[in-house]
């Protein structure tokens, strides 16, 4: 699906449970979103409706996704910098392209699929990079963008978040 597709669908569906965006931001924030992301997840699964299992490490799978981007970002803005200023907005692409490997992991977690790591390792590339990036790029600037809204920071970060588990419902879940 193409990213408007995806934010537009996103829009119409999304309620307005949003677990986050009443309350401050904690180490918490991976279990509170998954918690939130499973119950998206299920909400036409009926009697498949698959319970949450809070005694997985949510934050430790969301260091992995997002340490490893953050850290190709500044390391690549460091160095880019260095050469010149003009070439360093392509750390922003770095990041991306480090985060779409994780795309899916928390969808696959969620699911109870074993190696959730590999698994959406491998998903990345049966999507394809070039695809995930042109897909997530902006859809990240719109989540992004959206902690600019001072009355609602969170809504676009949802409706980015909830893009992505639609994504992943039309088009990964089945194959699994």
């Amino acid at each position: 699906m193409k990213y408007k597709a995806l934010l537009e669908q996103s829009r119409q569906n999304i309620g307005i449970d949003f677990p986050v965006s009443c309350r401050g931001i904690s180490f918490q924030v991976f279990e509170t979103g998954c918690r939130w992301m499973h119950q998206k997840l299920n909400d036409d699964a009926g009697e498949r409706h698959r319970n949450f299992n809070s005694s997985i490490n949510y934050l430790k799978y969301g260091m992995i996704k997002y340490g490893i981007a953050f850290f190709v970002f500044f390391f690549s803005l460091w160095q880019f910098s260095r050469i010149s200023l003009f070439i360093a907005p392509l750390s922003i692409v770095l990041f991306y392209l480090v985060e779409i490997h994780f795309l899916f992991l928390f969808p696959f977690i969620l699911d109870g699929i074993e190696n959730p790591l590999w698994a959406s390792l491998k998903q990345t590339y049966k999507t394809g990079i070039v695809t995930a990036l042109i897909t997530v790029i902006p859809i990240g600037l719109f989540m992004l963008y959206g902690l600019l809204n001072i009355r609602n920071p969170f809504r676009n970060w949802y409706i980015g978040c909830f893009a992505i588990i639609i994504w992943y419902q039309n088009e990964v879940k089945d194959r699994l």
